[in-house]
């Protein structure tokens, strides 16, 4: 048994152009959104979380999908 999950969101515009300027996310998570392709509900990224100290990095991106 493994301890980890992937994490599906979904950013809109706003929200992704929020997220791509914020300075506590990571790169990575940056370079995600960047990628993803756009479409009209937003753009949506996987993350696989298996450390918890990535849980703040989730609740930061539902703050900013949710503000």
């Amino acid at each position: 048994m493994t301890d980890r999950f992937r994490l599906r969101i979904v950013l809109g515009k706003k929200a992704s152009t929020c997220a791509q300027a914020d300075n506590e996310l990571p790169d990575e998570i940056k370079e995600a959104i960047r990628a993803a392709t756009p479409y009209a509900e937003g753009r949506s990224i996987d993350i696989d979380i298996d450390r918890r100290e990535q849980l703040e990095t989730i609740r930061r991106l539902l703050k900013i999908k949710y503000e």
